[in-house]
C-alpha cells in the first residue's frame, strides 16, 4: 500500500504536474503570440513570406491600416492557388504591422451590401473563362483589395483582372502593396521632370500622326504613384533643391545656354540630376517598319565632359543576350532558296544579364537580374575630369560580346547579317550608366554668364519674356529699351560697372549626378507591353530614383518577383539551340527540326510527370518510414519493466509510521 502511494505521488508530482504546466506554457504563448508569425519558407522565391523592406513598411505605420478583400467564395480550381497566396500575402502584413494593419474579407456575391461597398471603391466584377465538359463558358467573380489609411483617399489593386496571366500576374504584388502603404502613410517627395518630350519619329502621316504627340506618359504613371512630379522649363525659371529633390533629364535635345545654367546652377546647389540620353529621333516606318535614325545635338556635350562624362553618338551592341526579332531570311533547301522568318537575336536591344557586370554595391542596380536597353549610348568616364569626384559603373556591357557600332545610318537588324558582325580585335565592355558622387565645380565659374540673364537674377532676355513680347529692331540692343514710362537710361562710362547678373554658385556641396546612355527603353514604346514586361523594363528607372531621392525601401520590393517555378532541362535548352543554328545553316531540314523539337517536348513533359509524382510521394513516404521508425523502437522496448523509484524503509510508529 505504501508502494502504491509511493507511486501516485510520483505520477501527480512528475507527470500530472508538469503536463498541466506544459499546457499552461503553450495556451499562454500562442495567446501572447496570436499576432505573430514565424515561417521556415524554404521557396528559392519565398513564396510564403514578404521580404524585410515590407517588414519595416507594415511595422512602422504611424496609424491604423485597413485592407478590405473582396474576393468570391465560388471560383474555378485553377485560380484557388493564386488566391490563396494572395491571403497569404495578406496575412504576413497583418502579423507584422504591430497591430496596425487589420484585413477584412468579404465576398460580394453572398452580400449585398459587402457588392454595393466595393462598388463604391471601384471594384467591379470579371470574367473568367471556365473549361467544361460541356464545354468553355463565362464566370463572374471578384477579387480586388482595398487599402483604407485615414482621410488619403483609398487605394483598390484588381487582382482578378490578372488571374489569366498566372503566377506572372502576380509577381509584382508585393511591391505593389507595399509601393501603395508607403504612398499612403509618407509625404511624396517633388521631382522635376524636363527633356524633349514628345513622341519619336513622325509616324504615320495617312493616320494623322504629323503633329509631335507627349512621349514618357508611362514612365510618369509610375513615378506618379509614389512622387509628385513637376514639368521643369529651364528657359523660364530656376530650380530650388530645397523643393525639386530631384531632377530627371529625359533626351534633352538642343539646350540654351539659360536652360544649361540653370541646370548646372541647380547641381552647385544641391540638386540631384538624373539623366537618361539618346542623341537622335528614332523612327520606325509603317510600310516595312524598318528603324531609321536621325542624330542631333543635346547641349549637354561640353557640360558633361566638364563634370567628367562623355557619351559619344554611337550604339553598344551586343551578340548574345539580346532581345530576338522576327527577320525575313533565305534557307537553301532541296528544292531551292525559300524565304523564311526566324528570330534572330537583335544587336541593338541588349539585355544585360548575369554575364555582364552591375555593381553590386549599388542599391540601384545591385538585385537586377536583367535590364533591357534599347540603342544604348556608352558613358565614358573622363578620369582627367574628376578632380576628386567619385565615377561608379552601374551597368556594364558584356566583356567578349560587345562592341561600338558607328554607323548610324544603318541601326535596323532587318538590313544587317552576320558579316556586318564585329571583328575580334572590336570587342569590349562599354559603360551604359555611370554615376558621378562628390563636390562638383561649376561649368560657369570661368565662363560669362548667358547674356540674356546678365541682366540681373533671375531675368529673362530676349524670347523668354512669353507671348506678344514686342521684337526688337534691327541692330537695336533690347537692353536699352527702356519700359513705358520711364526714362532711358543713362550708358555707364567707359571702365564704369556693368549690370550686375545672378551670382555664380562654383562649386556644390556633395550631391550626385546619374548618367543612362538611353532614354529609349523609358519611352513608351517600351512601356506600352503587359504590366510584368514594363515593370522589369523600367526598373532600372524606378530604381534609381528611389536611391537618388532617398526611397531606397522600395527598390528592395521591387527585386522580388513570384513566378510560377517551371522545371527547366539546361541541356534540352542548348540542344534546341544548336538545332536551330544548324537550319540555318542548311545543315538539318526543316522538317527535321519539327521531329526533333516534338519528341524532345514528349521527354519534358515526361520529366515533368515523374518530378509531380516524386513531390507527391517523396513527403508521404518520409512520413511512413519515420513512422516505422518509431513503431520498431517502441516494440523492442515492450516487455520490459517500468522503472519506478526505489521505495523508502519502512518507518517505526515512533517516527510517524504505519503497522502495514
Amino acid at each position: 500500500m505504501a508502494r502504491e502511494r509511493q507511486f501516485y505521488q510520483y505520477l501527480v508530482s512528475k507527470v500530472v504536474i508538469r503536463t498541466a504546466l506544459l499546457l499552461l506554457v503553450l495556451v499562454f504563448g500562442l495567446l501572447a503570440a496570436q499576432n505573430w508569425v514565424a515561417r521556415w519558407d524554404l521557396t528559392e522565391d519565398n513564396r510564403f513570406s514578404i521580404s524585410p523592406a515590407s517588414h519595416r513598411i507594415a511595422s512602422s505605420l504611424p496609424d491604423p491600416l485597413t485592407i478590405r478583400a473582396y474576393f468570391s467564395g465560388r471560383i474555378p480550381e485553377w485560380i484557388v492557388p493564386m488566391q490563396r497566396q494572395v491571403f497569404d500575402i495578406l496575412a504576413e502584413y497583418e502579423a507584422h504591422s504591430n497591430g496596425k494593419i487589420k484585413v477584412e474579407r468579404y465576398d460580394p456575391l453572398e452580400s449585398m451590401s459587402a457588392r454595393d461597398e466595393a462598388k463604391n471603391y471601384g471594384v467591379q466584377e470579371s470574367q473568367i473563362a471556365v473549361r467544361e465538359a460541356t464545354g468553355a463558358s463565362w464566370q463572374q467573380v471578384y477579387g480586388a483589395i482595398v487599402l483604407i489609411y485615414g482621410d488619403r483617399a483609398p487605394q483598390v489593386i484588381n487582382i482578378a483582372e490578372r488571374y489569366p496571366q498566372g503566377y506572372e500576374g502576380l509577381s509584382v504584388l508585393e511591391s505593389e502593396i507595399s509601393g501603395r502603404i508607403y504612398e499612403l502613410s509618407h509625404e511624396k517627395v517633388k521631382i522635376g521632370i524636363t527633356g524633349y518630350l514628345e513622341r519619336e519619329g513622325g509616324g504615320n502621316p495617312m493616320m494623322g500622326m504629323q503633329q509631335p504627340r507627349p512621349e514618357f506618359n508611362e514612365i510618369r504613371a509610375k513615378l506618379g504613384a509614389g512622387y509628385e512630379i513637376e514639368d521643369v522649363d529651364l528657359d523660364r525659371e530656376d530650380l530650388d533643391p530645397a523643393k525639386v529633390r530631384l531632377l530627371l533629364v529625359i533626351r534633352p535635345r538642343e539646350m540654351t545656354d539659360v536652360a544649361l545654367f540653370r541646370l548646372d546652377q541647380y547641381l552647385m546647389k544641391g540638386g540631384r540630376v538624373l539623366c537618361f540620353l539618346t542623341q537622335g529621333v528614332l523612327d520606325q516606318q509603317p510600310w516595312d517598319r524598318s528603324f531609321s535614325y536621325q542624330p542631333f545635338k543635346t547641349g549637354l556635350e561640353g557640360w558633361l565632359e566638364h563634370m567628367g562624362v562623355r557619351v559619344p553618338n554611337e550604339f553598344v551592341c551586343q551578340l548574345v543576350n539580346a532581345n530576338e526579332i522576327p527577320v525575313e531570311r533565305t534557307m537553301q533547301t532541296d528544292i531551292g532558296e525559300i524565304p523564311m522568318r526566324v528570330m534572330v537575336p537583335n544587336w541593338f536591344w541588349p539585355v544585360i544579364g548575369l554575364e555582364e557586370a552591375t555593381d553590386k554595391d549599388n542599391p540601384a542596380v545591385q538585385q537586377l537580374k536583367a535590364i533591357d536597353l534599347f540603342w544604348a549610348h556608352p558613358v565614358d568616364i573622363l578620369d582627367n575630369r574628376l578632380d576628386g569626384k567619385h565615377a561608379t559603373v552601374l551597368v556594364r556591357s558584356h566583356a567578349e560580346e560587345s562592341w561600338r557600332w558607328k554607323d548610324l545610318r544603318r541601326i535596323d537588324m532587318r538590313s544587317l547579317t552576320k558579316s556586318d558582325g564585329p571583328a575580334r580585335s572590336d570587342l569590349q565592355s562599354s559603360s551604359l550608366a555611370v554615376a558621378l558622387e562628390g563636390s562638383f565645380g561649376s561649368y560657369f565659374a570661368d565662363r560669362p554668364v548667358p547674356p540674356s540673364l546678365a541682366s540681373g537674377p533671375g531675368g529673362k532676355g530676349p524670347g523668354e519674356g512669353g507671348e506678344g513680347e514686342e521684337k526688337p529692331a534691327e541692330g537695336e540692343n533690347p537692353a536699352e529699351k527702356p519700359a513705358e514710362g520711364e526714362k532711358p537710361a543713362e550708358k555707364p562710362a567707359e571702365g564704369g560697372e556693368k549690370p550686375a547678373g545672378p551670382e555664380v554658385v562654383k562649386t556644390s556641396p556633395a550631391t550626385q549626378l546619374v548618367v543612362v546612355g538611353n532614354a529609349v527603353f523609358i519611352s513608351d514604346l517600351a512601356l506600352g507591353g503587359s504590366d510584368e514586361r514594363s515593370e522589369v523594363t523600367a526598373s532600372l528607372a524606378l530604381n534609381l530614383v528611389n536611391w537618388l531621392s532617398g526611397s531606397p525601401e522600395l527598390i528592395a520590393l521591387r527585386a522580388k518577383r513570384y513566378t510560377n517555378r517551371a522545371l527547366t532541362d539546361e541541356k534540352l535548352k542548348d540542344e534546341i539551340k544548336s538545332w536551330r543554328e544548324d537550319v540555318e545553316k542548311g545543315e538539318m531540314e526543316e522538317a527535321t527540326f519539327r521531329t526533333r523539337l516534338d519528341e524532345a517536348r514528349e521527354r519534358q513533359k515526361a520529366r515533368e510527370k515523374r518530378e509531380r509524382w516524386l513531390n507527391v510521394i517523396g513527403p508521404v513516404f518520409v512520413i511512413w518510414l519515420v513512422g516505422a521508425v518509431i513503431w520498431v523502437l517502441r516494440a523492442a522496448n515492450r516487455g520490459k519493466k517500468a522503472v519506478l523509484p526505489p521505495p523508502e524503509p519502512p518507518r517505526s510508529l515512533a517516527e510517524g509510521g504505519t503497522d502495514s
